[in-house]
Order: C-alpha cells, then structure tokens, then sequence
C-alpha cells in the first residue's frame, strides 16, 4: 500500500514538476531559438504538456485505486521515459549539471517504479505506446518545422496508428474490466 501512494504522489509531482519547468522556461526567455523553431516548440509543448498531465491523472488514479491506474501509468511512464531521456541527452551535450543531475534522478527513479509494479506484458504494451506516441510527437514537430513532406509522412502513418491503437486498447479496456 506504501508504495502505491509513493507511486501516486510521484506521478503527480512529476507533472506538476514538469508544468512549471517549462512554464519558468517560457516566462524567462530560457527557450532559444523559439523564433525560428516556433513550430517544432509548439508541438514539443504539445507532448510535454500531455506527458505531465497524463502522469498527473496516473497518479490520482493510483491514489484512488481507480480503473485503469495502471494503464494510464504505464503509459505515461512511456511519455515521461522518452522525455527524460532525451533531456538527459540533451543535458549532457550541453552540459547543464543541475537539469543533468535532476534528469538522471528521475530516469532512474521511472524505471525503479515502473519495474516494481510490472504484472503483465499489457504493462509494456502501454510504456511502449506512450514512448511511441511522445517521441513520434516530437519527431513530427521537427519534421514539420523543416517542411519534410517524405519523413511527414512516414512519422505521421506510425504515428496515428499507435493513437488508435491507445484509443482501441483503452476503449476494449474499459469495456472488459
């Protein structure tokens, strides 16, 4: 039981956490060449946003004991472990040691929970969606920003078929249980 509320406060202090990094970023002008990416920051914003509050909604799910807790929480642990690690890349090139530190805590300490409370393949199913969708987000939002036509399409197609299978796979979930 302990560690379902540690899960649960985690899940919702990393959204939160994540919202007003960005938000400190954005109001402070951190964000560089926010005008010449503009597009390829909207649609990252897009996926980091939606990482936080998926892992907002996993964690008072968890506390709640709620249908679908673990779902959502696999899922939004996919989000959160495509972020992190790419921030953590990111970090390291360009060699911010606090974010870098930070960064590292919070890949480890993803891993940690998702590996304790791993039951089923289902589990991986929704970590791996949530890596795909975030990381196929962002990958989109760079192309876009270029203007890529070919690698549009071939991230959208992928892309868009990983949403339906969420949206299937939450929808036969919902049904079943």
């Amino acid at each position: 039981m302990k560690l379902k509320k540690t899960t649960g406060i985690y899940c919702i202090a990393i959204g939160a956490i994540n919202v007003i990094m960005w938000v400190m970023l954005i109001t402070t002008n951190q964000v560089p060449n926010i005008r010449e990416a503009l597009i390829s920051y909207i649609i990252h914003w897009f996926s980091e946003f939606s990482m936080a509050i998926t892992m907002i909604i996993a964690g008072v799910l968890v506390l709640k004991q709620q249908r679908m807790q673990w779902k959502i929480f696999y899922f939004g642990s996919g989000m959160l472990l495509c972020a992190i690690v790419g921030a953590l890349l990111y970090y390291l090139i360009y060699f911010d040691i606090f974010i870098f530190i930070m960064s590292f805590v919070i890949t480890i300490l993803a891993l940690v929970f998702a590996i304790l409370h791993y039951h089923k393949l289902r589990d991986f199913y929704y970590l791996s969606l949530g890596t795909i969708i975030y990381g196929g987000i962002n990958i989109l939002g760079n192309t876009l920003q270029k203007t890529d036509q070919p690698i549009i399409v071939y991230v959208s197609l992928p892309l868009l078929l990983a949403v339906i299978l969420l949206i299937v796979s939450l929808k036969s979930e919902i049904r079943y249980e």
